[in-house]
C-alpha cells in the first residue's frame, strides 16, 4: 500500500473508550507507542510475579489453618513445617509427596490420605494457573487497534468546482484559467483517489492477499457474494446474452461498526450491483453508410453523449465511463425502477488474443499472423466497441432494539438526486443522530469515486484485460499489446474489480475524514461535513504497526486485586503479632478440638465437659 496511507502520525495517544463492533460493549482503552508498551507490560509482569508468590503465600496460609481442622497425628507438625517453609507451589507439591510416601502405613487415617491429595492438586493447580496466565497475560489485554487523532482539516473534502458546473448553466462562461486549474484539480483528484483504491484493492481483495499493509485496516476487505445469470435490470432485448445473463454483485448487511467506526450502533448497509453487457446497434447515431461507429447509449442536458470505434495506434484498449449525475440521462430503455446507472464503454483497437473468443466485450474472432507464423486473434470492427451497463442501489437496515426485528428501508440509489433526494426519507426520519450522520457520509452532497463508473473511469486502462500483457511485432514489424488470458468472461473480471475499488472507498474514506486525503489540494478543498456527522472525526479505528493498547480497565482491575491480595497475604503477621489475631488461631483450634473431644464426652456428665473445656480454653490442642 501506498505510504500515503499510513496515518501513524494522527494516532491518538492516551485512553480512549473502545465500543466492541460485536456487542457494542465499551471499554476504557490505553494507546502507547510499541516501546512504552513493552515497559507498561513487562512492568506489570513483574508486579503479577510478586502477587503470586504472595497470593502463594495466602494458600498456604489457609492450608495450614485448614490442616489444624483434621484430626491430630504425629506427623502433624511435620506437615505444618511444609506449609512454613515452602516458598512456591511446586516447592510444596514436591516435599509433599515425598512427607506423604515417607510417612505411608496401613493404618494411615483416609483423612490425611485426602487432606495430602488436597494439597498436592492444590500447589499443582495453582502453579500451573499462574503459569498459564503469565504466559498468555498480555493477549487478551493487548492489541494494535488505535483510534485516530483528528487534525483541524477533518472533514468530508471535495473539490471546489464552481467553475465547471458554472458550464452546466451555458449562460456564462468561466474565467478560462480559472476553469483549467479546477478541471487539472478534479482529474488528478479522481486519478490519485481511484489509483489508491485499486492499488489497495490489489493488494488486499485477492483470495491469496497476504499484503501485511492490509493489516492496517479495521476490515481488512468487504466481502460479497455474486449470483451469475441475474435478470437483466433493463427493459426486454437490452442486454447481451438474454434475459438471464446479467451478473450481481451483493454485500449484503456490512455494519459501520465493522468498518471500524468507534460508535455503539446496528446501523448497517447493503450495496447490490447488477451489470451486463448492453446492445449497441439500436444505438448508434452516426448517418454515414459503410463502415463506420458512433454510439450513445445516454445525454447530457439534452444532447447526446456519444462514443466512437477508435482506429488509431494509440494503446491497444481504453476506457470511458459515465457516471449518474445530475442532468444525465440514460435512454428510456436502459432507466430501472430503482438505482443509478453507470455506462462503462471498453474500446479495443487491434488488441491481440492469443485464443478466439466471442464472448461480450471482449470478442476476438479475426486470424491475424504473428511474428514467426503463430496464428492470433483480434476483433471485427463492428465489436471494437462495447459497453457495459451496471446498475447500483443502496439499502439501509438496523436492529430494533424493542423487538429485535431488522428494519430495512427501501432499496434506493448510491447517489443523491435532483434537489439531494435520496429515497431514504422516511427511514432517515427514524434514525437517531449518529444514524444520520453515518447516512450523511454515505450518501454526501457530492459523491467521490462511489460509482462503478468512478472506479472505472478513474482507474483507467488498468483494470482492463489482462493482467499479463506483453509486446509482440507482427509480420508488419509492428508492435502491439497481446492479451494472453483466455478468460470465458472477461467482462466479468473487470465488474468485480470495479466493484472491489468502489468498495475499497469506502473503506479509505476512515482514513481520510479525521487525517484528509493526501492527494487533495487544501487550497480547493470544501469541507461538506454536516453537523450530525462530527462524531466520524474522533471515532476511527484502524489497526497500527507503530502502537499498542492495553485494556485500561483490565489494568486498573489487576492493579485493584493486586493491592488486595498483598494485603492480605501480610495477614499472617496480624494473626501472629494481634491479640485478636491470637484470637482467631485459638478459635480455630478450640473448635477442632472440640469436634475431636466432643464425640468421647459423655452427655450427662456435666463436670467432665466443663472440665475439658477449660482445659481447652487454658491450654491449648
Amino acid at each position: 500500500m501506498p505510504e500515503t496511507l499510513l496515518p501513524q502520525s494522527s494516532v491518538h495517544v492516551g485512553v480512549w473508550t473502545e465500543i466492541s463492533p460485536e456487542d457494542g460493549k465499551s471499554t476504557r482503552t490505553l494507546t502507547t507507542s510499541n516501546h512504552d508498551m513493552f515497559v507498561f507490560v513487562a512492568v506489570l509482569a513483574l508486579l503479577i510475579a510478586y502477587v503470586g508468590e504472595r497470593s502463594w503465600k495466602i494458600m498456604r496460609m489457609i492450608l495450614y489453618f485448614s490442616r489444624g481442622t483434621v484430626e491430630e497425628h504425629r506427623s502433624m507438625e511435620d506437615q505444618k513445617k511444609i506449609f512454613i517453609e515452602s516458598y512456591a507451589p511446586f516447592d510444596t507439591c514436591i516435599k509433599y509427596i515425598r512427607f506423604y510416601f515417607k510417612n505411608r502405613h496401613p493404618g494411615l487415617p483416609w483423612v490425611e490420605v485426602l487432606f495430602a491429595i488436597f494439597v498436592i492438586l492444590s500447589a499443582v493447580g495453582f502453579a500451573g494457573g499462574f503459569l498459564f496466565f503469565a504466559a498468555y497475560f498480555p493477549k487478551p489485554f493487548t492489541h494494535n487497534r488505535v483510534r485516530l487523532q483528528p487534525t483541524s482539516d477533518c472533514g468530508y473534502g471535495y473539490l471546489n468546482l464552481s467553475k465547471i458546473e458554472q458550464l452546466d448553466t451555458l449562460n456564462t462562461l468561466p474565467d478560462q484559467a480559472e476553469l483549467y486549474s479546477q478541471l487539472n484539480q478534479l482529474a488528478e483528484f479522481a486519478v490519485n483517489g481511484s489509483f489508491l483504491a485499486s492499488s489497495y484493492v490489489d493488494a488486499c481483495y485477492g483470495d491469496d492477499a497476504v499484503n501485511d499493509s492490509c493489516d492496517l485496516m479495521f476490515t481488512k476487505r468487504i466481502s460479497w457474494n455474486a449470483m451469475n445469470n441475474a435478470s437483466c435490470p433493463f427493459t426486454q432485448g437490452q442486454c447481451v446474452g438474454g434475459e438471464n445473463s446479467s451478473y450481481t454483485l451483493d454485500t449484503g448487511d456490512v455494519r459501520f461498526a465493522s468498518l471500524g467506526v468507534n460508535i455503539k450502533s446496528t446501523l448497517s448497509f447493503r450495496k447490490k450491483t447488477t451489470c451486463s453487457p448492453i446492445v449497441m446497434d439500436p444505438y448508434r447515431v452516426d448517418s454515414e453508410g459503410g463502415v463506420g461507429g458512433i454510439y450513445s447509449h445516454l445525454m447530457y442536458r439534452g444532447r447526446n453523449i456519444t462514443e466512437t470505434i477508435r482506429n488509431d495506434v494509440a494503446a491497444a484498449y481504453q476506457v470511458n465511463a459515465w457516471m449518474p449525475r445530475i442532468g444525465t440521462q440514460v435512454h428510456p430503455n436502459l432507466q430501472p425502477k430503482v438505482g443509478n446507472v453507470s455506462i462503462v464503454y471498453i474500446n479495443r483497437n487491434n488488441l491481440v488474443h492469443l485464443y478466439p473468443t466471442s464472448q461480450p466485450v471482449f470478442s476476438a474472432t479475426e486470424n491475424i499472423t504473428l511474428f514467426g507464423g503463430y496464428t492470433a486473434y483480434t476483433p471485427s470492427w463492428e465489436h471494437r466497441l462495447g459497453a457495459i451497463g451496471c446498475v447500483e442501489t443502496l439499502q439501509m437496515c438496523r436492529q430494533n432494539a424493542k423487538s429485535d426485528q431488522k428494519e430495512c428501508s427501501n432499496w434506493v440509489g448510491v447517489v443523491r438526486g435532483e434537489d439531494n433526494w435520496t429515497g431514504l426519507d422516511d427511514f432517515y426520519d427514524k434514525s437517531d443522530e449518529t444514524e444520520k450522520g453515518l447516512m450523511e457520509l454515505l450518501l454526501p452532497a457530492h459523491s467521490v469515486l462511489q460509482t462503478i463508473a468512478d472506479a472505472a473511469r478513474g482507474s483507467g486502462a488498468n483494470l482492463v484485460a489482462s493482467r499479463s500483457l506483453i509486446n509482440l511485432p507482427l509480420e508488419e514489424s509492428m508492435l502491439t499489446e497481446l492479451q494472453t488470458s483466455d478468460e470465458p468472461e472477461q467482462w466479468k473480471r473487470e465488474v468485480k474489480q470495479w466493484f472491489n475499488v468502489v468498495l475499497s472507498v469506502i473503506q479509505l474514506a476512515g482514513l481520510y475524514f479525521p487525517t484528509v486525503p493526501p492527494f487533495l489540494d487544501k487550497s480547493l478543498m470544501v469541507n461538506e461535513l454536516k453537523k450530525e456527522s462530527r462524531f466520524i472525526c474522533s471515532s476511527i479505528k484502524i489497526n497500527s504497526l507503530q502502537y499498542s493498547s492495553i485494556n485500561f480497565d483490565a489494568v486498573i482491575a489487576i492493579l485493584a486485586s493486586s493491592a488486595l491480595l498483598i494485603t492480605i497475604s501480610f495477614m499472617d503477621r496480624v494473626l501472629a503479632h494481634f491479640p485478636w489475631g491470637r484470637g482467631v488461631r485459638m478459635a480455630f483450634r478450640m473448635w477442632r478440638d472440640y469436634h475431636r473431644v466432643a464425640p468421647n464426652i459423655q452427655h450427662g456428665d456435666v463436670e467432665n465437659q466443663a472440665g475439658q473445656r477449660m482445659h481447652l480454653l487454658n491450654n491449648g490442642p
